[in-house]
């Protein structure tokens, strides 16, 4: 055997070895410090990876090599879903209401959001739009996205909240706590979700939340604290009425993440997602490989039946295109409460 075949069966083995040990960091350290939450981030891609070496390894009649190492990839995938999120699929009721959902990070630094993005929206026809960074320049007035929703919640040219909400379905500006801390008062969530009312009569609250990227020990930390705070707002509020509740979110964080984890503890919602080939960070990387920090999450109520992964725009970021089953069919007859409270003048942006 030649040196580079050596080398090759080396790696394999290094491969196997942390293919072997980040199952049990993953599945029960779930209080891992910051670098090695960051490096249970691709745990699911490593184990593919790992899969694949496997198989090369066989074909070169490295049977027993070869074998461990897709065993191992195999153990870290299935252990990589240990308390992850609910797998998306099932039939439709056709008693059922279903709302579609686009959920977007357009990465508005990036300049101004790609009009090809918004051709695919009018293609795919989503009840609900959902933009993260948008880019208000050309989202504000944009004559395409006022042709196909007549409720808009955006924000005021430079502000801070740069998300923004297009409906089909009505929708109330509501605010979900009192903006008592400097957290809480530069909070999307806790300042601009809504109550929208489905043609159905359902009626449900819609939250939108982006935790600061864990770029570093101290932003990991405040993108935990984020998840918590975000989340015990949104429970609280929608257990206090009895509304289920859908939160369009980029986590920055995998399933196999802390930030995942508090953000489901706290908010008592589910978190949903196809169980391969729905990453959407970065985009230049198909979606088997790139990380899935985009998703829906919902009350227990609510089921995502179908979720699909878009094409790449101009953005670091693909957006999500999903199905949800909001239960039998019937007329709530509820109103948006008046305790919420409701704010009368729209706290940093339009709401039409």
């Amino acid at each position: 055997m030649g040196a580079r075949g050596r080398r090759a069966i080396a790696v394999a083995w290094a491969l196997a070895g942390v293919a072997l040990l980040a199952p049990i960091v993953n599945a029960l350290w779930t209080s891992r410090p910051f670098l090695l939450d960051v490096a249970a981030q691709p745990t699911q891609q490593i184990g593919l990876v790992q899969v694949l070496a496997g198989a090369v390894l066989m074909a070169l009649r490295r049977t027993r090599l070869g074998a461990l190492s897709a065993g191992a990839g195999m153990l870290l995938i299935a252990l990589s879903w240990r308390g992850a999120p609910a797998p998306v699929g099932g039939e439709f009721d056709p008693d059922h209401a279903s709302l579609s959902l686009v959920l977007f990070n357009a990465d508005g630094d990036s300049g101004p959001i790609d009009p090809s993005f918004i051709e695919w929206v009018e293609e795919m026809g989503p009840d609900i739009l959902c933009v993260i960074e948008s880019p208000w320049r050309t989202l504000n007035d944009n004559e395409d996205l006022d042709r196909l929703y007549e409720h808009q919640i955006e924000p005021y040219p430079g502000w801070q909240w740069a998300m923004s909400i297009y409906s089909r379905h009505p929708v109330d500006l509501v605010g979900l706590a009192e903006p008592t801390t400097r957290e809480i008062k530069h909070s999307f969530l806790a300042r601009r979700s809504a109550v929208v009312t489905h043609d159905s009569g359902t009626r449900f609250l819609l939250a939108m939340t982006h935790p600061p990227s864990p770029r570093n020990a101290e932003s990991w930390r405040r993108s935990l604290a984020h998840a918590r705070r975000e989340g015990s707002i949104l429970r609280r509020w929608s257990e206090a009425r009895g509304m289920p509740a859908v939160l369009a979110a980029d986590t920055n964080s995998a399933p196999s993440g802390r930030l995942f984890r508090e953000l489901r503890r706290a908010s008592g919602l589910v978190g949903w997602t196809p169980r391969f080939g729905a990453g959407t960070w970065p985009a230049w990387l198909p979606p088997a490989l790139a990380l899935p920090i985009d998703r829906v999450w919902t009350s227990p109520a609510f089921v995502v039946r179908s979720f699909e992964v878009g094409p790449r725009f101009r953005s670091d970021h693909r957006p999500i295109f999903v199905t949800l089953d909001l239960g039998p069919v019937t007329d709530q007859g509820s109103s948006v409460p008046e305790s919420g409270p409701a704010l009368t003048e729209p706290a940093g942006g339009d709401a039409r």
